[in-house]
């Protein structure tokens, strides 16, 4: 992640990333959009919609929360509208070819026709165009405001909208006024920890704060000198970004470590960090010390009650509870007259009386099925009335079973 910025009214987070294709969160985290990768194989940046290499900084136009620009190592700063995550809207080459990659850009705070977007490239310049357009080409241009082949890491506006600070990975520190660009206003010397390192104007906009080993640099506007280094807790490595809030009047500070730190003020500082700093750290379950072995006797089978229900946690009694509402125990037998749509003792006796046993089971079925033998053979039903006038009788010769055939005597 290179960059991560909110809009105006905070409803939408911007991140920069490595990858060509920027992409846009909501406040809550929740993914929006990504948008368009351009096609790597043209050669003219301003024919493709979208970047074709990765980003290295991103920022929103202070004058609409649905339009930003981006900064790209293919050389070129396109503006976006959330919109239309297909393709840009504007393309910004600057006039060199051969200018490399842009690291860093920045919209500044003043509104209308002054308003303007500053991009610094590899090759130590800085081009400036108008916010509101045309885009055809930078209206100034500072040729070797930063050593060249150096990544000049950010680019900050004054809360007045004309100066603006950049840090520059040649371990410089300069104030410029874009009324009067072909120099700086003020230099000096800083040495930086990361080419990532960024910069922050006060909310007055008398001071600038850089980071630096171990500590965050306070410099005057007016010459750029360092008023006092603020240490940044047990850090050991060096800060890389920092950010002024003007609003809670707090600093925050990422160091290359990972460690994240907030400074505040007992007295000038509101909300924020203020309201859990008060707050005593929880104990947690791994701090608890045993010294011996724990004896509990009282849990053995030996002195166990089973009659008192055992001791549940609150969510266990919950559950329980929950689960206990939809329990039925089965009815009681009901004495008596019947009430609530249900029968009386008394009455189901009288039903199950009155019900003829099936004996089925206790017969014989060949016995059962002889007993209608007479019946059916003088009352046929079915087929044999059909053929009870015409059928003839058969005639059985009994007593060949008993004769021996002739050929059988001769043997």
């Amino acid at each position: 992640v290179r960059d991560l910025r909110f809009n105006r009214s905070g409803t939408h987070l911007l991140c920069a990333t490595s990858d060509p294709r920027a992409k846009l969160y909501e406040s809550n985290g929740h993914p929006v959009c990504e948008f368009k990768r351009g096609d790597m194989y043209v050669s003219d940046m301003r024919k493709t919609n979208g970047h074709v290499s990765g980003l290295f900084a991103a920022d929103w136009n202070p004058q609409s929360d649905d339009v930003f620009a981006t900064a790209s190592a293919d050389g070129t700063v396109r503006i976006w509208s959330c919109e239309r995550p297909r393709a840009q809207d504007q393309v910004l080459v600057g006039k060199a070819r051969n200018a490399g990659a842009v690291t860093a850009c920045r919209y500044s705070s003043a509104m209308g026709p002054a308003a303007v977007i500053a991009a610094a490239q590899m090759d130590g310049s800085i081009s400036l165009w108008p916010a509101n357009g045309p885009y055809l080409r930078p209206v100034s241009r500072i040729d070797s405001a930063h050593a060249r082949g150096t990544e000049t890491s950010d680019i900050v506006f004054a809360p007045d909208g004309h100066r603006f600070a950049t840090r520059g990975g040649d371990d410089t520190v300069k104030l410029w006024d874009i009324r009067r660009p072909t120099s700086p206003v003020a230099t000096t010397v800083l040495a930086t920890s990361h080419s990532a390192t960024s910069l922050a104007f006060s909310p007055s906009g008398s001071q600038i704060m850089v980071g630096a080993p171990q500590s965050i640099a306070v410099l005057d506007i007016s010459d750029l000198s360092v008023l006092r280094h603020i240490p940044v807790g047990k850090c050991s490595a060096g800060i890389t970004r920092v950010l002024w809030h003007p609003r809670v009047n707090q600093i925050t500070a990422a160091a290359t470590d990972g460690s994240l730190s907030v400074l505040y003020s007992q007295t000038q500082s509101m909300r924020g960090a203020m309201l859990c700093a008060g707050k005593r750290s929880r104990r947690r379950a791994d701090d608890v010390q045993v010294v011996g072995p724990i004896i509990t006797p009282h849990a053995l089978p030996l002195f166990r009650d089973d009659d008192k229900p055992a001791v549940m946690s609150a969510g266990k009694r919950r559950r329980e509870a929950a689960r206990g509402s939809s329990k039925h125990a089965p009815g009681q037998p009901l004495y008596g007259h019947g009430k609530g749509g249900n029968i009386g003792i008394n009455e189901t006796q009288h039903i199950m009386k009155s019900i003829i046993k099936d004996t089925m089971r206790d017969e014989d079925p060949r016995e059962a099925l002889l007993k209608y033998a007479a019946v059916a053979e003088s009352d046929p039903m079915f087929v044999a009335p059909a053929y009870k006038n015409t059928q003839d009788r058969p005639v059985f010769d009994n007593d060949a079973d008993d004769q021996v055939p002739e050929m059988k005597r001769r043997k």
